[in-house]
């Protein structure tokens, strides 16, 4: 008699472990409702929820840390962070520049025209507008003589605000040595900013 009960005890506890505790501790249900879900389930999503909580959290505490740094910095130099890259491009106050540095040396300035760069299909113009700044071209013709474009030109790449020389064209006929050149600079601004780390 007490054989058959501990047969019995052993019989229903086998059937209860795999229909009931196994499925509740590790079954597969991906059932869309938590309260449904295994054991087992429940903690892979805290797992993934606790992960994702702790990316979330360094991520702002890196956002924080140099956006602390950022204003570490003296108005002076970000002054001069402007100048260097500029948030949008001032036309005026761009033309006004090289035209002053061009009157130094005797270089007329004329037919100047300033473009933003994000249309062209140039493959350095794409890699720069999906960064944090894109190009700015600015084209214009020159005259003057040799050494005060070369002068002019040096002065132009030592400027604070970032100027690359892309191309240079010249006149061969020259009338008292002076020179007409094309002249195709490019300078940078930077891309619009957005903030995607909120508060937890």
């Amino acid at each position: 008699m007490n054989n058959t009960i501990s047969i019995l005890l052993i019989g229903a506890s086998v059937g209860l472990y795999y229909m009931y505790i196994s499925p509740t501790m590790y079954g597969q249900t991906n059932a869309p409702e938590y309260k449904n879900r295994s054991i087992s389930e429940l903690s892979e999503v805290y797992t993934n929820l606790t992960d994702a909580i702790v990316s979330t959290t360094e991520a702002k505490q890196k956002f924080t840390d140099a956006r602390n740094q950022f204003n570490t910095v003296t108005a002076d130099e970000k002054e001069k962070l402007a100048q260097i890259l500029p948030e949008k491009i001032d036309s005026v106050k761009l033309l006004m520049g090289v035209n002053s540095i061009a009157s130094r040396y005797g270089i007329g300035i004329r037919k100047i025209a300033v473009a933003d760069e994000r249309q062209t299909t140039a493959p350095e113009s794409q890699a720069a507008s999906v960064a944090n700044y894109r190009p700015v071209q600015m084209s214009f013709s020159a005259s003057g003589n040799y050494g005060g474009f070369v002068q002019f030109l040096d002065d132009i790449e030592r400027t604070l605000q970032i100027m690359d020389v892309v191309s240079i064209k010249f006149d061969s006929t020259t009338k008292d040595l002076v020179y007409d050149f094309q002249v195709v600079l490019r300078t940078y601004v930077l891309n619009p900013v957005t903030e995607t780390v909120q508060a937890i």
